[in-house]
């Protein structure tokens, strides 16, 4: 223990110089960022329209990759049966079923963080079993949310507190807002007709949807007014921040021009330029997604912002619109930003970036992310620890490697380093008691801990939006010690990752 002590503390004290160095090698790397393009990817096919699509990681916390979750009104996509929801691998490629589908129209997906995910539709049956137009993936099966709402549900989010609650049409369209707690459904006292409203969440757990004079917020015994508007919102994206962005058929708010876009910064609407060009009726947008480096990306039906012709996808860079390409030829229903560096869009249209699609697209970008394996683990009273990249590092974005197999008593050192050791150096020269075949790969530059839960753990690594980071090499490794008895009783390591800072 003391010679632990001793070699770390060493190490230890020249972090804050080390990161000193990191930031003028950084920025001796150039401003590169300007060079990166975002492309449309060949597309593979849905034979019917596509109205949902959600980032969904199946296990939550753990080491499983993100997946995304497509719905719609689809028999076949990607060349496999379908009925009306699959799932797509971006590490792979692969798409696949989940179970037996749906026997209708799947309105909308959300991932909740346990990993469950949540589907609404016009449905009577998921995977089988009787539901009523709700129903959740768990444990490879659909399940039934309660006995359901009833009607003909269109949106649905899940509150951290674990409720579930749902937009669209019930009671025989007297009743737009739905919730269900503790197993058992109620409508809001209190409609936002007409229509049917558009549900986000907010950093702090806040539940928003959209109403025809206004955005409100769900609580448990009803809904309270929260940010006045003059006419029905169709999308709103909650940001990381803080805030949110929404876009409705409203051109002014409270005499402002905003042009159908604003975003709410807690106690005002701002503009995002002069927003999007009108169109008739009005330049409908269905989605909204933050970047990593906090752009967005809006898609609907709309043929131009702020006089730059996008049809129907545009980005926002905090002060100008752009286009993506081409665009598409028919409207989009629902983008969705995966930490492998892709954009994927849904909807009805039949083609993308010039392109051939049938209502399904990814966007990639000429300056892509990297994760690989850098060095083997040793196996420890959990097994081999292993260590995954959970997507890749991008500017302005968060890296996440996941921990698994990780013994019940340990804790990890997170190893940061900007070159490997190769050979590896021995554990047992610095950290005994190591057994043999267990080394460092990692030269130390700066550290961190994480402490397992259920053999799993996680660490973050916030990328800044700072182009000399771009094409960066980083290494991470973790050291792990099994503790016991107020004693390190051994000490492993997992595999060691590389991976290169892309954007997009």
């Amino acid at each position: 223990m003391h010679r632990m002590v001793a070699v770390w503390s060493v190490a230890c004290r020249p972090a804050a110089r080390a990161m000193s160095s990191i930031g003028i090698l950084l920025s001796a790397l150039g401003s590169l960022g300007a060079q990166c393009t975002n492309a449309w990817l060949p597309a593979v096919a849905a034979n019917g329209a596509i109205e949902t699509i959600a980032a969904w990681d199946p296990d939550g916390d753990g080491p499983q990759p993100t997946l995304l979750a497509v719905g719609g009104s689809f028999s076949s996509i990607g060349g496999i049966p379908a009925a009306n929801v699959a799932v797509w691998n971006p590490a792979t490629g692969v798409w696949a079923t989940l179970g037996s589908g749906m026997t209708g129209t799947v309105n909308e997906l959300r991932a909740t963080a346990s990993g469950d995910l949540l589907a609404a539709g016009f449905f009577t049956t998921a995977g089988g079993v009787a539901c009523s137009g709700v129903a959740r993936w768990r444990a490879g099966a659909w399940q039934p949310v309660g006995t359901g709402p009833g009607g003909f549900p269109v949106h649905v989010i899940e509150t951290d507190q674990g409720h579930v609650v749902a937009t669209g049409f019930f009671s025989g369209g007297i009743h737009n807002v739905a919730s269900c707690v503790a197993g058992v459904w109620s409508y809001a006292t209190t409609d936002v007709n007409p229509g049917v409203p558009a549900l986000a969440k907010l950093v702090d757990g806040t539940v928003l949807l959209s109403g025809s004079s206004g955005i409100y917020a769900w609580t448990p015994t009803g809904l309270l007014g929260f940010a006045g508007l003059p006419a029905p919102t169709t999308a709103i994206c909650a940001l990381r921040g803080g805030g949110f962005v929404a876009a409705g058929s409203w051109a002014q708010i409270g005499g402002q021009a905003v042009g159908y876009i604003a975003r709410w910064n807690g106690t005002a609407w701002q503009p995002l330029g002069a927003g999007l060009d009108f169109s008739f009726p009005f330049p409908l947008v269905s989605s909204i997604v933050e970047l990593p480096d906090g752009d967005l990306v809006i898609g609907g039906s709309f043929p131009a912002a702020s006089g730059v012709v996008c049809n129907n996808i545009a980005r926002w860079n905090g002060g100008s619109w752009s286009a993506l390409g081409a665009g598409t030829v028919g409207g989009i229903a629902e983008l969705a930003f995966l930490p492998h560096g892709l954009l994927a869009v849904g909807g009805t249209f039949t083609s993308a970036g010039g392109l051939p699609a049938s209502r399904f697209a990814v966007i990639g970008t000429s300056c892509p992310g990297s994760a690989q394996v850098a060095g083997a683990s040793c196996a420890g009273s959990g097994g081999n620890s292993q260590l995954s990249a959970h997507g890749v590092p991008l500017l302005g974005g968060t890296f996440t490697a996941v921990g698994s197999g990780l013994p019940a008593s340990s804790v990890a050192i997170v190893v940061h380093g900007l070159q490997p050791i190769v050979p590896g150096l021995p554990l047992a020269a610095l950290l005994p008691p190591a057994a043999a075949g267990c080394d460092l790969h990692v030269f130390p530059v700066v550290f961190d801990f994480a402490v397992p839960a259920n053999g799993t753990a996680r660490a973050s690594l916030a990328v800044p939006d700072d182009v000399s980071w771009l094409g960066t090499t980083l290494f991470q490794q973790w050291v792990v010690l099994e503790v016991g008895g107020g004693l390190v009783l051994d000490t492993t390591a997992t595999n060691a990752l590389q991976v290169t800072v892309g954007a997009f």
